[in-house]
């Protein structure tokens, strides 16, 4: 409604019905928009990306023939927060090994807050200092929330209970 009264012309929004993670419900001025339209292809996340959060959440991609091809997504299973803590210093050593990445091109990103994630905000992880937000020289430790429209090559994904996908809240997040 702000923007309403302070924008003269046109003002293109686009969004995501199953992305709405910062309020319960989309704004009225969406809803009650002169024109809406639709993108008919996912234009940000690949196939194996869409594959791995539609199959989490238990829903049907729709058009994948027009989805673009990218690497295969893992998952990984950590019991304590010991084995997340080792398996993300393991993931982000490797990918660094070779040169090819830089600390901020990766995003370690908890479906919790900071502070109740199983991480537990170390300083450092994999000997790379960490900062909440897209650093240069730095890796980013911070929520999916805080991350929402941002992106990195690497997206490590931490803190999805199990038990906690049949939550509308959880699978909006993790979606």
């Amino acid at each position: 409604e702000w923007l309403q009264l302070k924008t003269e012309g046109n003002f293109y929004a686009f969004f995501d019905r199953n992305q709405c993670v910062q309020r319960d419900r989309f704004p009225d001025w969406i809803s009650k928009a002169d024109c809406r339209l639709t993108l008919s292809q996912n234009c940000r996340n690949t196939l194996q990306i869409a594959r791995t959060a539609f199959r989490s959440i238990d829903c049907q991609i729709a058009k994948s023939e027009r989805m673009v091809i990218g690497p295969a997504t893992t998952m990984y299973r950590c019991e304590t927060p010991g084995e997340l803590q080792h398996s993300v210093i393991q993931i982000i050593r490797a990918r660094l090994a070779d040169g090819t990445l830089q600390p901020h091109e990766i995003a370690v990103l908890t479906l919790k807050t900071i502070d109740s994630s199983a991480l537990k905000a170390p300083h450092t992880l994999a000997g790379n200092r960490l900062t909440d937000e897209l650093t240069e020289g730095h890796l980013c430790f911070t929520s999916v929330r805080r991350f929402k429209g941002l992106e990195a090559k690497i997206v490590l994904l931490i803190d999805l209970d199990v038990g906690s996908i049949k939550d509308a809240d959880c699978r909006s997040l993790f979606y």
